[in-house]
């Protein structure tokens, strides 16, 4: 994960009013591309390096982000950061994203496609159906 790219985005989103959405929007869109094009190297961050704040502003798009890779390897990651971040957690109902996140990823693997595409509009079927594929987690009948 280019941590470095990472972490000027956080700082940007952190600067970002809030009611500024297209610019929400992009910020988001930039994260979640620096999140997913190296998830092995993501989750490595989630468990060593990655601080409450930055913890906070991904739980706005932690759905997005699975909805591009659904991997459970990063909500277990997220996990971990709640535990570790107990209060935070709470103050700010991160479980629940947190839980929204592993719902869709279950969805996605049952290949529910009219409930993934309800909850992520933007989430490609085709590059879901390949990811789940490669990972020798496609239904039989989808192959």
């Amino acid at each position: 994960m280019n941590t470095l790219k990472f972490k000027a985005l956080i700082a940007k989103r952190a600067k970002t009013h809030n009611e500024a959405d297209a610019e929400i929007e992009k910020c988001h869109q930039e994260l979640i591309d620096v999140l997913c094009e190296d998830m092995p190297g993501t989750i490595k961050y989630l468990y060593s390096e990655c601080t409450v704040e930055e913890f906070l502003w991904m739980s706005e798009f932690f759905e997005e982000t699975v909805a591009r890779v659904p991997d459970m390897g990063f909500v277990d990651g997220l996990r971990y950061l709640a535990q570790k971040y107990p209060k935070e957690t709470k103050e700010y109902d991160v479980e629940f994203f947190i839980n929204s996140a592993q719902y869709l990823i279950e969805e996605i693997e049952a290949q529910n496609w009219p409930l993934v595409k309800e909850v992520v509009p933007e989430a490609s079927v085709p590059s879901l159906k390949e990811w789940l594929r490669s990972h020798g987690k496609l239904k039989e009948k989808e192959q």
